[in-house]
């Protein structure tokens, strides 16, 4: 009876301890993904365009996330050079 008891209390221990690590991980990644969705928003430009003198707006383009420049704003590159 004492190893019966013995073992339920090591089973419940290794759960408990269990729940504790995926209770802190699950914070640990609500913190990484709220840092990343602050970075994300501040490197934003403003939504809103002043309108053209027409009454049509401008268009918005983001630059891509990873920060590097677009590869040919001029057009595509020919082929054969």
């Amino acid at each position: 009876m004492i190893y019966m008891r013995a073992g339920y209390i090591a089973v419940l221990g290794t759960l408990f301890l269990y729940a504790c690590l995926l209770s802190w991980r699950r914070h640990r990644l609500i913190r990484a993904v709220a840092r990343a969705e602050a970075s994300r928003d501040s490197a934003r430009p403003p939504a809103a365009t002043p309108p053209l003198e027409d009454g049509m707006t401008r268009a918005v383009i983001a630059p891509p996330l990873s920060g590097s420049p677009v590869a040919h704003p001029e057009g595509p590159p020919e082929v054969g050079r």
